[in-house]
């Protein structure tokens, strides 16, 4: 099925800035010897864009960005380094640690989203994460490619479905590893940051050996990082946010004594580490009523028994990684040559939470019985009263913290042959596996059948003291006189959910490209054909406690698996039209088993050479999604949400703790895309280059489902409620959610247009050295969506999260052996989530400066680096009890030293 061809509106706009504007700007590596950060030669390679032969110059040229200019950038990983590039919005990172993915990274040009952009090795497919993005999204896991393994990143901003086949929507990002490496490099490095809580090691070696026919490339690297953790930070030490002008997420606090609630009048209690009676607990524990409360004063009051999340959670997590990779090249013949890639990737992600807890009604399917014989509001009551149940708001630090570990691996091999054939036509042939397994599990939770029954009895008899669980603390009128069972009775109530998946990529490919004729004195037309087949299998595991929903605050889910075979062909044209116009033109054809539908993307692209130092191009091109193996196969599951939104059948009360309702859709079908791309670069000077780039993109048929806080808006069948209070109907009010029902279809449009300006130039002196100054910003236009046909376009650019601008600035200095460099990181305001209840109304821009000077001191190249030199701190957001959004960084001012020597 083939997307309908409709120009925009915007066209005759764009182009007449296109070619109206008297100095203009565009992406870096327009040109292949493009890098942001600095200007360098390269040797003529195949490029991410074009499958012609190698050392064609692709219309559809990539950023190329070399390993140097990476480490010269001071990123520590590649999570930084896409941090600050423009073209990438929203990516998923590790700081989202409550996600679904923990520990793991996607790349995200123009904001659209993971699973919009094709990440490639070596100009391959990998093996998605394990867990899609979102629970669903197919996304590769960048964290799981070496730093020190890599020799270039190219990026294609531009969409290559034409090329490359699904997801390649909205660009294109390709790690090319090193290989025919000679001698050996090893290389170390820590960092920390200033206050001393977030250290990070790493150690890294690679070799290689060049003998007569063949070559051998061997590396390894071990990445450590330390936790951070909420507490650390003045803007995260509490989800009281009130004093930043934002919310109170705690609401009733949770006690490691329990939080009583005297469900007969409404009164909120907390009992004792030390002995008590129920006169005592009414007349000195009473912490606040319904009406107002400050968490600071319980805090100062009770001491830490008045327990709240940012207590113990972690803003990122605990990470180990061990990565090895090696290349195999080996010459058969003039015409033939093996190759051999390989890839490996363990690693271990630790994210820790506040011990399990329990709320009455809200976690278990009763309150707390007054027969329970250690409630000291029940039957053993000592102040006379008339015995009643309870209300609590428990956390268990018996039990201990809460501990997710995630554990990942990624094998990725390639093998095959190239070489060339008659005519000069170059071929190859290779095959590919690849795999990401993710096993998770999450200790001390608690199952909701023993913990409810450790709570509640039917019966009127005293329940027996030996089986019930005490969450109130040293109350004396129980049997055992303020002593319990609980170390007995604890481990009876406890879990491991666990959570193991895998997918796995199988591919086989043939491509032939080369030289057909000679179009007169303007160049041959170029060819590249090819055929691809793969299988990709996903497996999805859960415990019986997790599938049966079993497991307090925990994701009910059932296990489920999916599978596919697709088989695709394309061709692709390069044709000097004139000696200063060139055109490429692709096509691919992808043939889905099963219910989903085939797909055809063609692509056209034109480069005008207006002079020898203006260029123009421009492209259009239809692209397209499949829906991920997740998206179809999913069994229903239920997922734990801790923050929604307001309630407008509750006088805007804020829901939290509450669960979603998701699964998949085997109905699914490919989402489409049109592409509009133009752009200009001038070079007046060897030095220097200045240009602009404009591009929309137009998905049709999107994949999407509605945000839980528009359902709660809406109000509609899918909110699910329980039965409202006494207190509820007099107020009139409804009952409180419990549920929200959210599946997703193939119902959405969305249209992104952005704006790219770029500058790079280049200053040499004798006296001083080099300099290379490179400027880049990326406007998003817009971004508008809509969830149907029939609904008014909103508009995302400048909202939640989707800043306007994100831009850097940076200038890097080198002379003989020494060098430095420094950037200024720009990210836009954007609207903050509930600014219309908290009246906030932006989230501040975040400006951070990075530092970093080298040299070479007995053959040994030393780094000394300061990421983030002025502390700045993230900007206030109102849509976390952290109270900052996962796109900036909590961590502060970095230090970070290195050392490499090669031999």
């Amino acid at each position: 099925m083939v997307a309908s061809l409709t120009l925009p509106p915007r066209l005759g706009r764009v182009l007449s800035l296109l070619f109206t504007i008297p100095a203009v700007f565009s992406f870096p590596g327009l040109f292949a010897d493009g890098v942001e950060g600095a200007i360098v030669e390269l040797e003529p390679f195949e490029v991410t864009g074009t499958h012609l032969k190698a050392g064609s110059q692709s219309i559809l040229s990539p950023i190329v960005i070399p390993s140097d200019a990476i480490e010269m950038s001071g990123a520590i990983s590649f999570q930084d380094y896409f941090d600050t590039l423009p073209q990438a919005q929203v990516n998923l990172v590790d700081r989202d640690v409550f996600g679904f993915t923990p520990g793991a990274t996607g790349i995200n040009l123009r904001g659209a989203g993971v699973q919009y952009t094709l990440t490639l090795i070596n100009g391959r497919r990998a093996a998605s994460y394990g867990i899609g993005g979102q629970g669903v999204y197919g996304f590769v896991n960048i964290a799981s490619i070496p730093m020190n393994a890599v020799e270039r990143i190219e990026i294609l901003p531009d969409s290559a479905s034409a090329i490359y086949g699904s997801d390649a929507v909205a660009g294109v990002v390709n790690f090319v590893l090193k290989d025919n490496y000679e001698g050996l490099e090893v290389s170390a490095s820590f960092a920390n940051t200033s206050s001393g809580d977030q250290a990070i090691y790493e150690v890294g070696a690679i070799g290689g050996i060049t003998e007569g026919d063949w070559s051998l490339t061997i590396g390894a690297s071990f990445v450590s990082t330390e936790a951070l953790y909420a507490r650390d930070r003045s803007f995260s030490e509490t989800g009281d946010q009130t004093a930043r002008g934002g919310f109170d997420w705690i609401g009733i606090p949770r006690g490691s004594v329990a939080v009583i609630e005297d469900l007969s009048t409404g009164a909120f209690y907390i009992g004792s580490e030390g002995d008590y009676t129920t006169g005592e607990l009414l007349t000195d524990r009473q912490i606040f009523d319904q009406s107002s409360y400050s968490f600071a004063a319980l805090r100062d009051e009770f001491g830490p028994i008045v327990t709240e999340p940012a207590d113990e959670v972690s803003l990122l997590p605990d990470t180990e990684r061990t990565s090895l990779f090696a290349d195999l090249e080996y010459s058969l013949s003039d015409t033939a040559d093996f190759f051999f890639e390989f890839l490996g990737t363990q690693s271990r992600v630790t994210n820790t939470l506040h011990p399990a807890q329990i709320v009455s009604i809200e976690d278990l399917d009763y309150d707390v019985s007054q027969y329970s014989p250690y409630n000291p509001l029940g039957v053993n009551r000592t102040d006379g009263g008339v015995p009643t149940d309870v209300g609590i708001y428990y956390r268990n630090t018996l039990a201990g913290l809460r501990e997710i570990e995630v554990d990942n691996r990624l094998l990725r091999f390639v093998t095959g042959l190239n070489g060339t054939l008659e005519n000069d036509f170059e071929y190859e042939v290779a095959a590919t596996y690849s795999e990401d397994e993710v096993d998770g599990d999450q200790g001390n939770s608690f199952l909701r059948t023993p913990t409810t029954d450790a709570f509640w009895t039917n019966s009127s008899n005293v329940m027996d003291p030996a089986t019930a669980l005490n969450v109130f603390g040293r109350f004396t009128g129980g049997p055992l006189g303020g002593d319990d069972y609980n170390e007995q009775v604890v481990p009876n109530l406890l879990f491991r959910p666990i959570e193991d998946a895998s997918f796995k990529l199988m591919m086989l490919q043939g491509m032939v490209s080369g030289d057909l004729v000679e179009v007169g004195s303007h160049g041959p037309i170029r060819f590249a054909v090819g055929a691809e087949y793969r299988k990709e299998e996903w497996d999805y595991r859960v415990d019986q406690a997790t599938e049966a929903e079993e497991v307090i605050q925990g994701a009910g889910v059932l296990s489920s698996s999916g599978e596919r075979d697709v088989m695709s062909a394309f061709v692709e044209l390069q044709v000097p039209l004139t000696a200063q116009l060139d055109a490429q033109l692709a096509a691919r054809y992808e043939k889905f088993d099963g219910e989903t539908s085939d797909n055809f993307s063609p692509k056209a692209a034109l480069l005008y050479r207006l002079s020898d130092s203006v260029r123009l191009r421009g492209s259009y091109g239809q692209g397209f999604r499949a829906p991920s193996l997740p998206e179809l196969f999913t069994g229903e599951r239920t997922v734990f949400v801790s923050s929604v939104g307001p309630d407008p059948a509750r006088g805007g009360e804020f829901v939290t703790n509450i669960t979603s309702e998701e699964g998949g859709n085997v109905d699914l079908q490919p989402e489409e895309s049109d592409t509009f791309m133009f752009g200009i670069v001038i070079e007046p000077t060897p030095r220097l280059r200045i240009g602009l780039d404009w591009s929309l993109i137009n998905i049709e048929n999107q994949i999407a489902s509605d945000s839980l806080a528009e359902i709660l808006e809406l109000n509609d069948s899918r909110v699910i409620r329980a039965d409202p209070s006494p207190t509820d109907i007099a107020q009139g009010y409804s009952g409180k959610v419990i549920s929200i029902q959210n599946f997703s279809r193939n119902k959405a449009e969305s249209e992104l247009e952005n704006l790219d300006l770029y500058l790079n130039y280049e200053y040499e002196t004798d006296a001083f050295g080099r300099f290379d100054l490179s400027a880049t910003i990326s406007h998003m236009l817009s971004y508008e969506s809509r969830l149907d046909s029939d609904s008014v376009r909103e508009e995302f650019a400048g909202g939640y999260l989707y800043p306007e601008y994100k831009g850097i600035l940076s200038l890097v200095w080198t002379k003989d052996q020494l060098s430095g460099f420094s950037s200024v990181n720009y990210i836009g305001s954007y609207d903050q989530l509930y600014g219309e209840f908290s009246g906030n109304e932006e989230v501040d821009p975040y400006v951070t400066v990075d530092v970093g000077f080298g040299f070479v001191v007995f053959e040994t190249e030393l780094t000394i680096e300061v990421i983030n030199l002025f502390d700045e701190k993230p900007p206030f957001s109102d849509a976390d009890s952290t109270g900052y959004d996962y796109i900036h960084s909590p961590v502060g001012r970095m230090f970070q030293i290195g050392a490499k020597k090669r031999f």
